[in-house]
């Protein structure tokens, strides 16, 4: 008999038992399925080009806002070869009857930027916008531009109306009003998996108009560099010029930025690793339990297969091949199911589970777990004699 069948054999003998220990690898995996999502975004969240990009903020904060000379200043500085600046816009939208794409009982905060059109498009050339759109967007003053991802989950299309509703007193109109009208101009996709596309802009000129405060300041920066070495000197540079300013700034390079930005109060990325990894030295504990009973239920089988010639080795290479085989197809299922989850979640593009770069160190994990929770269970079958287990009822 092969190999290969006395390791089916085994592990379809309580069949319960196995689905269960598949169960709970399974969790283990999905949990590190959305780890590792998060920690790609936070990483990775703009892809290669935003190597080329730094992004400066006012040193207290996205909430303290500079003067817009300073980009200005900021375009004269060695190595630079574009700027652009923006301001978060803080609102939310409410979907007609409340009915959203992604979340069902409740309005869906936005990441939403008042930009200078050309210049953050030029800035954003891993931005694919059709250029009927691009021409519509810089036309038109009420004009959103938004991401793929963003459309798609609340159903947007070009030339809709929508109404977005702030959320800082800070961004109300002149009038009181917290409610802002605009109209679809554009929809952008990314040229490649990592380009965010759950996001949009509008026209700055269009915020100062009608804001109550804070017209003519900025709150971020986006500045393009010819070299991405050059990077790190030219943060530097911006943040010497404004050092001895009623407004200095703090620059990173753009990822850098989003990393900082995630880690803001606590440790994000930190806290949900250290639950991952609870949650995995957990489960290896109660699979390796589970298969290490299992062995002791099998140890008459064991001694038969030691009588006709199967050697210690052998029976711990196959408890071996039985542990890693759990751990091969309950981690696959965990992580296919994580894929499903963030898909209906309408997860960025970005964050795609099954891409190679991310499957690998999976599977690697995988196998590394299957051996972890096969290590006592093999020593056991390597101790199983000939006699004693054959002769107890």
């Amino acid at each position: 008999m092969s190999a290969v069948a006395l390791l089916i054999i085994g592990l379809w003998k309580r069949r319960s038992r196995t689905a269960l220990m598949l169960a709970c690898i399974a969790i283990v995996f999905f949990n590190y399925g959305l780890f590792f999502q998060m920690y790609y975004a936070i990483q990775y969240a703009n892809g290669p080009a935003a190597e080329f990009r730094v992004t400066t903020t006012s040193r207290t904060g996205l909430v303290e806002l500079m003067p817009k000379s300073h980009a200005e200043r900021i375009a004269k500085v060695d190595g630079v070869r574009l700027v652009s600046y923006g301001t978060f816009f803080h609102s939310y939208y409410r979907a007609p009857g409340n009915h959203l794409a992604a979340y069902r009982t409740r309005d869906t905060d936005l990441t939403i930027y008042a930009v200078d059109p050309g210049s953050w498009m030029d800035t954003y050339g891993e931005w694919v916008i059709p250029p009927g759109q691009r021409t519509r967007f810089l036309s038109e003053p009420d004009g959103l531009l938004v991401g793929e991802g963003l459309a798609r989950m609340f159903g947007w299309k070009v030339g809709d109306r929508v109404t977005l509703t702030t959320t800082r007193s800070i961004h109300r109109q002149r009038n009181g009003s917290t409610e802002w009208p605009f109209v679809i101009s554009g929809i952008f996709s990314g040229n490649g998996p990592n380009v965010a596309v759950f996001w949009g802009v509008f026209h700055h000129d269009y915020f100062d108009s009608l804001r109550q405060t804070g017209a003519g300041q900025i709150g971020v920066i986006q500045t393009t560099v010819y070299d991405a070495r050059d990077s790190v000197t030219v943060t530097r540079a911006i943040d010497a010029a404004f050092e001895n300013t009623e407004a200095p700034t703090r620059t990173f390079v753009t990822n850098e930025f989003f990393r900082n930005f995630f880690r803001q109060g606590f440790n994000f990325g930190l806290m949900a690793f250290a639950a991952t990894s609870i949650a995995l030295i957990a489960f290896l504990l109660v699979v390796g339990t589970s298969m290490a009973t299992a062995i002791f239920e099998r140890r008459k089988e064991i001694a038969i297969l030691r009588t006709i010639g199967f050697s210690r080795a052998y029976l711990r290479r196959l408890v071996f091949g039985e542990s890693v085989c759990l751990g091969l197809v309950g981690g696959l299922c965990g992580l296919l199911l994580a894929a499903l989850f963030l898909n209906y979640l309408k997860a960025p593009r970005a964050l795609v589970l099954l891409q190679a770069d991310v499957l690998g160190p999976a599977l690697l994990v995988m196998v590394a777990f299957g051996f972890a929770i096969g290590v006592v269970p093999a020593l056991m079958a390597g101790r199983v004699g000939t006699r004693r287990p054959l002769t107890q009822e």
